[in-house]
């Protein structure tokens, strides 16, 4: 039994009963309210009923005493647990170093100690966290511009986990957080980059342009740290952010305490994170706005040199339609060498995985609330430890169908590895060397164009929004509808005209060869997919705004919000798919208007499946508008080749997939064999013997 207090406990409940609520609790997000009623009904069924010293029965039944009894069992049985941690930790010396056990034994082997530059060894806490990842003999791969680090982390922010101020704080609880960063060191990481950006900004050194960058920056929110994603007073905690290994295991976390997502989060994160490894370690840190996040490391002094160096950050891979294709070019970890195919989504993972815990953790005290994440965290990473045999068997299976398919690509295409990486590297040092994107070259002449095509957007929402809710002929209706049909044939007519008045030769002197018609034809074409992406990508992120609320990420929406969505989503759909069929339609026109016996890269119709397209590189590539490269630019003239890059490329990250997983099955292997021996030594250590009685519950 275990006593609801301290000292003088009124209650004492069964240690079977509060085992079996913490693994309700951790799976189920069962809260102590819920077992509590289910515990008192069930004694009132049975004739028990509770009263008070005056004999009134008690309504509450066990609701406040088994709450504390649960709040004192889980700081004893953590308490526990670290002792049995450093006693295990103790033992490892021991064994590593048995001449300097005689000597009185040797100094800490790296447990959960901080140091900015010259640390030797991996912290303890961060191997238990994760073998796999951190029980690594040796650190310090070299870093070029693009080159696999020795440790692979993501970051992201979740502003579900709110809490809400009215629920109050109760008085300090001794508890120890191992993976929750401190707000102060987050804020004076916040401080450190105001002071920066004050500073006169270094020149930016990336391969990715400015304006694709820029663009990536406008589209997502997390980019925006002014935007409030939870405005208001009514919580405190507006929600955290967490850094993970590849692995999904959560390794450090932190609040959030502005409405919007500041980078002192990301970066705060990292630094505590390069702060536990050597300084010699170098560490792949992907998030989704990793672009953005290194512009501002190459503008600003945020890192310390040693760190710059030794950092290299990357997009997710699944948000990829929403990054400009100049920054995919140099950010996405499936186009760069040595990435392997970790994917960067794990922080989402882990979000879905704690998503019951919202409405339970909103209104709970602050402290309290702060103890039950970190539990839940701490056994999601030792779940995720336990099955990291298990995580790499699914991987190997993965891996070998996708090399399977990839290499049927290739023979399929008939062209071989090098021939394929070497046209690789010339669509990727020719799409880069644009630095200035077509879209401002064509910006006077577009403009205009443009223009039109948002107001025959509008026209045809409209038109599609009338067809919905006419249900039954009315002359007013009718007369509104053939009204709106009428100035779109007009607005149509208009950009017609518009585009026969672009001057072609001057603008577009490399392609004047093919003719007046054609260049016209490729122009209207490429406006089409600019319009067309636009639209998609927006619909995409309406995806993502719905997965997000249900997979926890988001704040959770309510069954009338939800429609309203879905409604806006339906809403959209043809003016979606009418920007589909326009492109598409262009592209007939520019290979009817192509001179015969002429060569030129023509524009590929988009699919009609949106889900295809979610991850389509094409639909992210423009229309090419200039003049066809020399040397047999084969990238840019066969699809064939085209395809055949994707699967080439796909290969090479599994071949790294490959080298990685040899290499964390070793460490898994010799963490294994070292944990055992540790653990036997403290086992049999005349001075565990108190801890041995403790752990048998």
């Amino acid at each position: 039994m275990f006593p609801s207090a301290p000292s003088r406990p009124g209650y004492a409940f069964d240690i079977n009963v509060l085992n079996l609520y913490l693994d309700l609790a951790r799976n189920n997000g069962t809260s102590i309210q819920s077992l509590a009623a289910a515990l008192h009904q069930q004694h009132r069924a049975n004739g028990y009923i509770l009263r008070d010293k005056k004999g009134v029965p008690i309504l509450d039944g066990y609701r406040n005493t088994l709450g504390d009894a649960l709040q004192w069992y889980e700081l004893l049985r953590a308490r526990v647990n670290r002792a049995t941690r450093e006693r295990i930790d103790s033992a490892r010396v021991a064994v590593l170093y048995p001449e300097a056990e005689s000597r009185g034994g040797p100094a800490e082997e790296g447990g959960h100690t901080t140091q900015m530059d010259g640390r030797k060894e991996i912290s303890q806490y961060l191997v238990d966290r994760c073998p796999n990842c951190f029980a690594a003999a040796m650190t310090g791969t070299a870093l070029p511009e693009y080159a696999r680090c020795d440790f692979h982390v993501a970051t992201d922010a979740n502003f579900g986990h709110r809490h809400d101020k009215a629920a109050g704080d109760c008085p300090p609880i001794l508890s120890v957080s191992a993976g929750l960063v401190p707000a102060e060191f987050i804020n004076a990481v916040g401080d450190a980059l105001d002071a920066a950006r004050k500073r006169p900004p270094r020149r930016n050194t990336s391969l990715a342009p400015d304006a694709a960058v820029g663009q990536c920056e406008k589209a997502h929110t997390a980019a925006n740290g002014s935007r409030q994603k939870a405005a208001g007073d009514k919580h405190d905690d507006k929600g955290k952010a967490a850094i993970v290994c590849r692995h999904d295991n959560p390794i450090f976390w932190c609040n959030i305490d502005t409405p919007g997502e500041q980078q002192k989060y990301s970066f705060g994160l990292l630094i505590w994170l390069l702060m536990h490894l050597p300084s010699n370690a170098t560490v792949l840190n992907l998030y989704d706005i990793g672009c953005v996040t290194d512009k501002t490391v190459r503008l600003y002094e945020i890192l310390t040199p040693s760190m710059e160096k030794r950092v290299l950050f990357a997009t997710s891979a699944m948000h990829a339609y929403a990054h400009q294709w100049q920054c995919q070019l140099v950010y996405s970890p499936r186009l760069q060498v040595g990435l392997g195919l970790t994917d960067g989504e794990g922080v989402e993972r882990l979000w879905s995985r704690i998503r019951k815990l919202i409405g339970i953790l909103r209104h709970v005290h602050r402290k309290r609330r702060m103890i039950i994440l970190d539990g839940q965290l701490q056994w999601i990473a030792d779940i995720n430890r336990d099955e990291l045999g298990h995580w790499m068997a699914r991987k190997w299976k993965k891996l070998r169908l996708r090399e399977c398919e990839a290499r049927a690509q290739i023979r399929q295409s008939g062209y071989g590895a090098e021939t394929l990486r070497e046209q690789w590297a010339l669509q990727r040092e020719t799409q880069l060397s644009l630095r200035k994107l077509t879209a401002p070259r064509l910006k006077k002449e577009l403009e205009a164009v443009m223009e039109i095509q948002d107001q025959i957007q509008a026209v045809e929402e409209a038109i599609a929004g009338l067809e919905d809710t006419l249900r039954a002929p009315a002359p007013e209706a009718t007369q509104r509808l053939d009204d709106l049909r009428a100035t779109l044939a007009q607005l149509t007519q208009q950009a017609d005209g518009l585009y026969s008045a672009l001057n072609v030769e001057d603008e577009f002197p490399d392609i004047s060869e093919f003719g007046v018609d054609f260049v016209r034809a490729l122009i209207k074409a490429y406006d089409a997919k600019c319009i067309a992406r636009q639209k998609l990508i927006g619909r995409f992120f309406e995806w993502e705004y719905l997965d997000q609320a249900s997979g926890g990420t988001g704040e959770p929406l309510g069954t009338k919000q939800h429609q309203r969505v879905v409604q806006a989503i339906q809403k959209r759909a043809p003016a979606t798919m009418g920007a589909i069929t326009r492109y598409n339609d262009a592209c007939i026109k520019v290979r009817e208007h192509l001179p015969p016996g002429k060569v030129y890269p023509l524009p590929e119709p988009l699919s009609t499946n949106l889900t295809e397209l979610k991850n389509d590189s094409s639909l992210l590539e423009d229309v090419w508008l200039s003049g066809t490269p020399e040397n047999g630019a084969l990238w840019l003239t066969d699809k064939t080749v085209r395809v055949a890059i994707r699967s080439q490329l796909l290969l090479d990250r599994c071949q790294e997939e490959k080298k990685r997983l040899l290499r964390e099955e070793q460490q898994l292997f010799g963490w294994l064999q070292l944990e055992a021996k540790a653990v036997a030594r403290a086992l049999y250590d005349p001075s565990s013997a108190q801890i041995r009685a403790g752990t048998r519950h």
